[in-house]
């Protein structure tokens, strides 16, 4: 798990940090209505991964092998991914009437290209994951990012506004295919045959259905906001969103993406399981309380900087967004640890009741205006954690609230550098530029919450170091 996530840290930094360079370069150009349509037409995109990824989950948790079995797995997930292209570019026109903005029909036809070109990459993202050699995910993400980077911003100059955000994801994934296929070990062959399936697919649909709940979640807020509120309200909620992902993907999701497999490999080892768990709480909390308490203090800072003026009324929702970060990574650690024990289907019961509530939540107060329907979101984000804390307990037999309760530690931490940060940014020590603030500022609330979670947490931090330093030795020594 340790190397798994090394690698994943240095694929996920790359990224997150040549994307978050190129996001900011085309955000600054095509500013908030445009990038509201292209936020509705990522609608479809978002149903396209979370469709295959899901019915390839079963390669993983059964260790599927064989010829016969894969290649008919493939194949029928790129059909899949075919029609859901084609069904992206009929629907173009109606989906642009229902919504009232023509812009997004054009859009949506380039937009379209997606899904088969996701689809095709699944089944070797899935041999590459299930191997848990995380290296090919580093050299491929480095490789499509900085390509399609590259496409996106020369067409953002030449003023192609959403459509550069189009071709840089289409050329990601052409190039994440080229990378990744080389790298599975394994071809497709001229094979189909339904009955061998059949396993695979009744693990992988309970994976689908949770994933298409996953999808409504995430997706159903942006078409109400698009409906009633307007593409600037959308775009500046898929802004916002799409730097709360790029906080999760950078600092959580490494560890995140070697909980399924590193589980599934020791399923029956229900001490390691439980010891796991509880010290992959403590990872990531420790990751992602300093990390959404400091972009919180500093958003009014970074924002103009990076992203253009345009985007300041942005700083406020972002703000209230971030909360939900913490409750979504603890969240995706306990649905893991449960579809790793083949029970996703207790799972997706549950999620649905959740999804279903907030989406009633969300057509209630988006009346209320942006920033009260995205409380409400922080709301159930809470609730969720609750409940699903609570089905680990009673599915499971496993509670994790004493791992809830060790986390005062950098929650003490992470106020005290929220205390430091915004006391500094107050006082007549701050720089007149804002460049040089914001950096005083990461390294001030760095610094305070290391010093202040070694003194809360001395014991913990030590056996940390330790073991990297045993860690490091033995990689040497190989």
């Amino acid at each position: 798990m340790a190397r798994g996530a090394f690698w994943l840290f240095l694929e996920r930094g790359s990224q997150q940090l040549s994307s978050i360079i190129v996001f900011a370069v085309i955000a600054r150009l095509i500013g908030p209505e445009e990038y509201g349509y292209v936020t509705l037409c990522g609608v479809f995109l978002s149903l396209a991964v979370n469709l295959t990824s899901s019915m390839v989950d079963g390669v993983i948790s059964m260790h599927i092998k064989d010829d016969l079995r894969l290649s008919s797995l493939f194949w029928l997930v790129t059909a899949c991914g075919a029609l859901l292209s084609l069904f992206s570019y009929a629907i173009s026109g109606p989906f642009a009437a229902f919504m009232g903005q023509e812009r997004i029909a054009p859009l949506l036809h380039a937009f379209s290209a997606l899904p088969v070109l996701v689809a095709f990459a699944a089944l070797p993202t899935a041999l590459v994951t299930a191997s848990m050699d995380f290296r090919i995910f580093t050299i491929r993400t480095l490789i499509a990012t900085l390509t399609g980077g590259i496409v996106g911003i020369i067409m953002a100059i030449k003023g192609f506004g959403g459509f550069a955000l189009a071709g840089q994801q289409i050329v990601m994934y052409l190039v994440i295919n080229l990378v990744v296929w080389p790298g599975c070990g394994w071809r497709p062959r001229l094979l189909f045959a339904a009955g061998p399936l059949s396993e695979a697919l009744r693990l992988g649909m309970n994976q689908v259905g949770s994933s298409f709940v996953n999808f409504f979640e995430g997706q159903t807020p942006r078409l109400i906001l698009g409906y009633f509120l307007g593409p600037v309200a959308v775009g500046q909620y898929g802004f916002v969103t799409r730097l709360c992902s790029a906080l999760q993907d950078g600092l959580v999701q490494p560890i995140l993406l070697v909980v399924y497999p590193a589980f599934a490999q020791i399923r029956d080892d229900h001490a390691e399981q439980s010891k796991i768990l509880d010290q992959l709480i403590a990872s990531v909390s420790a990751l992602i309380l300093p990390a959404v308490a400091g972009a919180i203090v500093t958003a009014p800072v970074f924002i103009p900087l990076l992203f253009g003026k345009t985007w300041l009324p942005a700083v406020p929702l972002l703000q209230i967004l971030l909360i939900t970060q913490i409750g979504a990574s603890i969240s995706i650690i306990l649905r893991d640890f449960l579809r790793a024990h083949k029970l996703i289907g207790v799972f997706l019961r549950l999620q649905s009741v959740i999804v279903f509530g907030g989406i009633i939540l969300s057509v209630i107060l988006v009346s209320h205006g942006l920033y009260i329907f995205s409380w409400g979101i922080v709301a159930m984000s809470l609730v969720a954690l609750i409940a699903y804390t609570l089905l680990l307990n009673r599915a499971a037999g496993v509670s994790v609230w004493r791992s809830y309760a060790r986390l005062w530690a950098p929650l003490a931490a992470s106020a005290a550098m929220s205390a430091a940060v915004l006391a500094f940014t107050d006082s007549s020590l701050q720089p007149s530029n804002n460049w040089h603030l914001l950096i005083i500022d990461l390294v001030l609330g760095g610094l305070v919450y290391a010093a202040t979670f070694t003194v809360l947490q001395y014991r913990q931090v030590a056996t940390a170091f330790a073991y990297f330093k045993k860690f490091r030795n033995r990689q040497d020594a190989v």
